[in-house]
């Protein structure tokens, strides 16, 4: 017999509400890594046969293959899946226990005559029913081809509940386009159950990531841009060679790696500067919160989106697309300040008169100093992510795939 299990596409939605990444699980493509067109996401296949007929035995040979994925982690997501997953398991392996401790004749009964009812094969043949049913015997076993992951984990806050150790880790790190990679195995041997299966595949995977832990490091915080850097110098100097091997161009290799460098040191570049505006824009956005009064009523807009702007799913596709945005937003900024000026001012005015109106205005001054150097840092980000999607056009797929979207000032209040 034969089973064949297909998935052409499947992705785990992030949902939560405090997480900005739009899926937590997806396929991953980009211009380095093309989608087959008539690849399915995941494929199982399972054969099973029966080395002797009169026995109910039965071998599986495993075909597994999936193509490549990408995983945006949130810290909150990680830690609801943490103890979504423990419970599950507390409560069946409590359910186990319950069995096991208060075990009841007529159920021993049932399974025994389940067993016997199983244990005639159409072919007439009898197993013995006394005996264990043995574990699946696994013939052969081929994972291919190599499996590549690529993840994006945001850390954001040390939580000792999760223990101290695992807490700092989770809070503390930031990953960026990490890239591992899961070898093909094939084992011809044989294996005698999933459990074994797990044990090979497990022993098999962890001995070639340890390999693979200098290139993790590579993309741990700000080191993502010190290694682009590094990477297009590489392709500067290598590529013509490399070229020149080829077929004696190499003053087309020479195109290729100052292309290469160029790219790399300018997409470094604007990684480096818009972390540098996030990071302004937040300290921003925290003295906005302090010094702005409560005014109730007023349609003023709370400054805490934690840089939803620039990272959410409509980001600009080119620089003429970043302007036209950053335009907007300080029109739009400077537009709001002015009518909750306004607003301020006329509502004091008819509750304490003109003294009241140039007392509220001078409660609002200090935000509305503010305000300007909030609508510059997210006016610069339009820019900086126009330009960076223009001139490498997978960020803007990857900021569709990655961010959710930007939510109105209503859902914000």
């Amino acid at each position: 017999s034969r089973i064949v299990f297909i998935i052409r596409e499947m992705e785990i939605r992030d949902n939560l509400s405090v997480s900005q990444f739009k899926k937590f699980m997806y396929l991953y493509s980009s211009t380095d890594v093309p989608r087959q067109t008539y690849a399915d996401m995941l494929t199982l296949k399972l054969l099973f046969l029966r080395p002797e007929p009169l026995q109910s035995m039965k071998e599986c040979c495993l075909k597994v293959s999936v193509l490549p994925l990408r995983f945006n982690i949130d810290q909150d997501a990680l830690i609801f899946l943490r103890k979504f997953f423990t419970t599950v398991n507390g409560n069946t392996c409590s359910d186990t226990d319950m069995q096991n401790r208060e075990p009841s004749l007529p159920i021993v009964q049932d399974a025994a005559a389940v067993r016997n009812i199983y244990s005639h094969e159409p072919d007439g043949s009898i197993d013995d029913t006394n005996s264990e049913i043995p574990p699946l015997y696994i013939k052969s076993f081929v994972f291919t081809p190599d499996l590549l992951i690529r993840i994006d984990y945001q850390g954001k806050r040390i939580d000792t509940q999760q223990g101290l150790i695992a807490g700092i880790i989770m809070g503390l790190a930031q990953f960026n386009s990490s890239e591992l990679k899961f070898k093909s195995l094939s084992c011809k041997s044989g294996l005698l159950g999933f459990n074994k299966l797990l044990e090979y595949i497990t022993t098999e995977w962890l001995n070639h990531l340890k390999s693979q832990f200098p290139t993790l490091l590579g993309s741990v915080g700000p080191m993502t841009t010190i290694v682009q850097l590094i990477h297009g110098f590489v392709d500067l100097l290598w590529l013509p060679v490399q070229q020149y091997r080829k077929d004696g161009r190499i003053l087309r290799g020479v195109q290729r790696g100052a292309s290469s460098f160029t790219t790399s040191s300018t997409t470094a570049l604007l990684e480096f500067t818009g972390r540098i505006i996030s990071a302004l824009q937040h300290a921003a956005e925290f003295t906005y919160n302090i010094v702005t009064p409560e005014v109730p009523g007023s349609k003023q807009r709370i400054q805490h989106r934690h840089v939803a702007i620039r990272k959410s799913n409509n980001a600009p596709a080119n620089v003429k697309e970043g302007l036209s945005r950053a335009m907007q937003v300080v029109t739009e900024g400077f537009n709001e300040t002015a009518s909750t000026m306004m607003y301020v001012a006329s509502r004091e005015r008819e509750e304490k008169g003109v003294s009241g109106a140039v007392g509220g205005i001078l409660k609002r001054l200090p935000s509305a100093v503010v305000q300007p150097f909030i609508l510059a840092t997210q006016a610069t980000n339009q820019v900086i992510d126009g330009v960076k999607n223009q001139l490498v056009p997978d960020a803007l797929h990857e900021a569709t795939e990655k961010w959710k979207a930007e939510k109105s000032d209503e859902d914000l209040q």
